[in-house]
């Protein structure tokens, strides 16, 4: 996707949480997306606002690969977020052993501790994931010692003997205890007196607490006492948003399950199905299409959960998403639907499941690209002799005047050419600067496509706008080799 977009926006950009497309890439599970974003200078330990490095998201995703192409970029396997996580206890709770023994192979400490005193082997327990906590206990991983009573374990929690012991300041306990999978816990700080709709100085309300740490049985334990899922709380507090944000499946079933809407979000979040469709969670869009939450759901770009899901080779919820009515010819703002995206991206089979239910096969966007420019600028060859064999016009033109001919020459896409010259291309089209195929190859120093054209019968004698032939262009650079064979002509 980058190297399709080449001009896009910087590896650097972020969303409104801080995430980059690199962390994007790893919450994915796409390795190769990851590798090309580190080479194009994508910070391979950036933190988004809770800390949380590309390496823990991949390790949560599950996706073997990913971490491996992170490791091996230099991700730092002990950072933490600001909870004092790591990717091994977020591996360990998720029960991704072979992630876990990657992560313990390039050096994890398998004795850290969150700000909670938990470690890896803790998180295994709770999670029931019986194969890592063998594992962990067989490195020697150590385990918490729970304290005997409620109030104990809420003081363990306050001020944890470990860095940054003040991340619960100010919290009440009620609030300290959501973060606890114990009803017992919250009940026992209700009959303290303790608000069940208390909130955090951060503004995080009791259920959203819960819910972003998975604790489903307290979850229901503060339903049943009637807390309120506070959708327009600050720091985009909802309860329902907070679970999707930290992958928690359980935690989102559960407020579901209770009427919590499937389309509840709050003014700085998109809707939970844009951030459950762009973390790839199957189980959590599953849910909320279960509980019927708007399939045709935007966010400020336009982007919606199927083209999120086309861009990340999602086949599986792509088939969902339709079967749920989403329409494949919605646009974005820069006007391009999902099927644009599959082509761009050379995903066969999304894309022919998009064509099927209906989508353009030659929507362009508003710089006027098609989907078969998109995957000759990818050089996705096989995507772009379907496009052809189903209709596409080979000779449309971007704003620029550009044919996909001319855009396959400027990237060097020997094979798409062969493809497209096959198909009689126009060799010798121009876009609004003048130039052809021939003259791009040339000003490029690519003499192979520059042999491949004039093989083709590409005239030699075309001039630019500003009156220059290609041979004059190979000249102007010194790439003698691409003038000597033009003058062979």
């Amino acid at each position: 996707a980058v190297r399709a977009f080449a001009a896009g926006p910087s590896v650097a950009a972020r969303d409104e949480f801080g995430r980059g497309a690199l962390a994007r890439a790893a919450a994915a599970g796409r390795p190769e997306v990851i590798a090309l974003l580190i080479q194009r200078g994508a910070e391979v330990d950036s933190t988004d606002r809770y800390g949380i490095t590309p390496l823990m998201l991949a390790a949560d995703s599950g996706n073997l690969a990913a971490v491996e192409s992170l490791l091996q970029a230099g991700a730092s396997v002990n950072a933490a977020d600001r909870a004092g996580n790591t990717a091994l206890m977020g591996a360990a709770s998720r029960d991704h052993l072979e992630i876990v023994q990657g992560l313990l192979t390039a050096g994890a400490v398998i004795t850290a501790r969150n700000v909670e005193g938990w470690s890896a082997l803790d998180f295994a327990l709770s999670a029931h994931a019986a194969p890592c906590a063998r594992l962990l206990k067989s490195r020697g991983a150590p385990a918490l010692a729970h304290a005997v009573s409620t109030q104990d374990v809420i003081t363990s929690v306050r001020h944890p003997a470990a860095p940054h012991a003040d991340l619960y300041a100010g919290w009440p306990d009620i609030a300290v205890a959501a973060t606890r999978n114990s009803p017992q816990l919250i009940l026992t700080a209700l009959r303290q007196g303790a608000s069940v709709n208390a909130t955090t100085p951060e503004g995080l309300p009791v259920l959203a607490i819960a819910a972003q740490s998975g604790a489903v049985d307290s979850i229901k334990a503060l339903l049943a006492a009637q807390a309120h899922d506070h959708a327009n709380a600050a720091r985009d507090s909802a309860s329902l948003i907070a679970a999707v944000r930290a992958a928690r499946p359980d935690a989102v079933a559960a407020l579901l399950a209770r009427g919590v809407s499937p389309d509840r979000a709050s003014a700085n979040s998109a809707a939970p199905l844009l951030l459950a469709a762009s973390a790839g969670n199957a189980a959590i869009v599953e849910a909320l299409l279960a509980a019927r939450a708007q399939v045709e759901v935007q966010d400020e770009s336009g982007t919606t959960a199927l083209m999120l899901l086309a861009r990340a080779d999602r086949l599986d919820l792509v088939q969902a998403l339709l079967a749920a009515g989403a329409w494949p010819g919605t646009q974005d703002r820069a006007g391009r639907t999902a099927l644009w995206y599959a082509a761009a991206l050379g995903e066969l089979p999304i894309l022919q499941l998009l064509a099927q239910h209906g989508a353009k096969i030659d929507g362009a966007d508003r710089m006027g690209m098609t989907p078969l420019a998109a995957a000759c600028l990818a050089g996705k060859t096989e995507t772009v002799s379907w496009l052809a064999a189903h209709g596409a016009q080979i000779e449309t033109r971007t704003q620029s005047g550009d044919t996909p001919l001319l855009i396959a020459a400027g990237m060097g896409r020997v094979q798409v050419i062969e493809k497209l010259l096959a198909l009689h291309a126009d060799k010798n089209a121009r876009n609004a600067l003048g130039d052809t195929a021939l003259i791009i190859a040339s000003r490029s120093g690519d003499l192979a496509v520059v042999r491949q054209l004039l093989a083709a019968g590409a005239a030699t004698n075309l001039r630019d706008r500003d009156r220059f032939t290609a041979a004059d262009v190979a000249a102007a650079r010194s790439f003698s080799a691409i003038v000597a064979q033009l003058q062979t002509e």
